[in-house]
């Protein structure tokens, strides 16, 4: 009664998550009481189910990073329409916003675009003015593949759509660099991305149910050797093509290192990628069984490519399959499922992270 007549019946506080103290808002900062009085009027409009659009300049201006994040992700859970700026690289890791780069021109005109996440990653940084860490922050998949013409295959698949902006394809150059990928400190110590590997010529349907079986005992707590033995690991790798003995070794490595849970693996049914590609976009008039088998019969010691340059004059190169990715008019079969294991893999990586995908 006594708080009542000195006129201060109630007091605000606010819950320090880090401590778990409550703390009276007119102790927190400036940019603190800012956002209580925000969340105050948000929730009003919530409580009272009225229309409620948000424009926020400079939203999370004079908070600290971890209390930014959370700005960013409530903001974009609210249903409705809203507008945020900031000038924080935190704001490129909000992944339920739709991203855009407002920039003034030399002439002074505002420009509004994409905010390019996918282009060169130094031109990308420099663009938005951020750092390259800070770049590395808005992906969430890493894609390792063997080499250029595989990188530009997937980025041909897909071109323009937002996925390609929240991942980072990393060229292994040849399956044997590849098996270190597990004990890459930078990769899997010092960031959270999963990690899709992609090899040629490997059997999907036999290294698969190994791994996701692998994948289940670890994560009922069996101990590495009991879950190798338990998931038939042994029995593939004595059975697996040379490709196969790539994947083979990042799993082994994965598994005893306790990464496996963010590793995925996908074989290409082909030797080279190229071969999920219309022959005659390359300007060949044979298919690619018939060409396989005349390869085959020559016996000649040169590898696939090299033949087909010297005896077809059939150039395998990032631009002519640059190319032949952008003259496709429907996709095969192998390409759809390609594209498929990428889009899987950043679905989960998304869920990861207590997001929709």
């Amino acid at each position: 009664l006594k708080a009542w007549l000195q006129g201060t019946p109630v007091f605000l506080e606010a819950l320090d998550q880090p401590s778990g103290d409550w703390v009276k808002a007119t102790e927190l900062s400036e940019a603190q009481q800012r956002w209580v009085l925000n969340v105050l009027a948000i929730g009003d409009a919530q409580e009272n189910n009225e229309p409620l659009a948000i424009v926020a300049d400079e939203v999370d201006a004079g908070v600290h990073v971890s209390a930014s994040t959370s700005i960013f992700r409530a903001l974009s859970e609210i249903p409705g329409i809203g507008f945020a700026s900031s000038h924080s690289p935190t704001a490129l890791r909000t992944p339920l916003a739709r991203l855009m780069h407002v920039q003034r021109d030399g002439t002074g005109q505002i420009r509004v675009s994409r905010p390019g996440l996918a282009v060169e990653a130094e031109s990308a940084a420099d663009s938005l003015g951020v750092d390259l860490t800070d770049l590395l922050a808005t992906k969430y998949l890493a894609v390792i593949v063997e080499g250029k013409h595989d990188s530009t295959v997937i980025e041909g698949l897909l071109k323009g759509e937002p996925a390609l902006e929240r991942l980072v394809l990393i060229e292994g150059r040849g399956t044997k660099n590849m098996k270190a990928i597990p004990d890459a400190s930078l990769l899997v110590d010092y960031s959270d991305l999963r990690i899709l590997v992609i090899v040629d010529n490997a059997r999907n349907e036999k290294i698969q149910p190994v791994l996701d079986t692998l994948k289940k005992l670890l994560g009922d707590h069996r101990g590495v050797k009991q879950a190798m033995k338990l998931s038939g690991f042994a029995d593939l790798r004595s059975k697996a093509t040379p490709e196969e003995r790539t994947i083979v070794e990042i799993i082994d490595r994965a598994a005893r290192r306790r990464v496996i849970d963010r590793v995925g693996v996908y074989g290409l049914p082909v030797r080279d990628i190229a071969q999920l590609l219309p022959p005659e976009s390359f300007g060949l008039d044979h298919d690619w069984p018939h060409l396989e088998h005349e390869f085959k019969q020559e016996r000649s010691g040169r590898d696939f490519k090299t033949w087909l340059r010297e005896e077809h004059g059939v150039s395998i190169s990032v631009k002519t399959i640059r190319k032949a990715v952008s003259g496709l008019d429907e996709l095969s079969d192998g390409l759809v499922d390609l594209r498929e294991s990428v889009i899987v893999a950043l679905a989960l990586a998304t869920r990861d992270r207590g997001l929709p995908s």
